[in-house]
């Protein structure tokens, strides 16, 4: 076998494997969750900037302490330094929900990925939040990216 087909089989493996483990999930939760609206008791979002260059033998990354995201999101649009770098960072929610697998109040913590759901992160106390609560598991909680919008 040429190389170049042993990389076609083994990147066709790869997404194989990815592509199987989603709608492992996804099966997953349609037989095991139930989509809950619960309220959000708590937001922490902590983000950085991030820049890779990439060059012939290397390859190097910058990145900043991390900051609120507020302030790491106006960096990348009123300073120059940080113009070309990615904000990237973690949000934290807390929230309260009704278990469906028994009634009973629990409470939960899920994290976000903020540069792939940014207006996570202006949620605030009060606030609905869509979850999926597990069927049989009282304090078994996902994310649910279907409703999130």
């Amino acid at each position: 076998m040429s190389r170049i087909g042993f990389n076609l089989l083994l990147t066709g493996g790869v997404v194989v494997i990815g592509l199987t483990m989603m709608a492992v999930q996804k099966i997953d939760h349609f037989l095991n969750y139930v989509a809950v609206d619960a309220t959000v008791t708590g937001v922490e979002s902590t983000c950085y900037l991030k820049h890779e260059e990439s060059g012939v033998l290397t390859k190097t990354t910058r990145t900043t302490d991390t900051l609120p995201c507020a302030k790491a999101e106006a960096l990348h649009a009123n300073h120059p330094d940080y113009a070309g770098m990615e904000v990237k960072g973690t949000v934290k929610i807390e929230f309260a929900y009704t278990s469906p697998a028994d009634s009973s109040r629990q409470v939960g913590l899920l994290n976000y990925a903020y540069e792939d759901h940014p207006l996570v992160a202006q949620l605030h106390r009060g606030i609905d939040l869509p979850i999926l609560a597990s069927k049989r598991d009282a304090a078994k909680v996902a994310q649910d990216y279907d409703r999130l919008n």
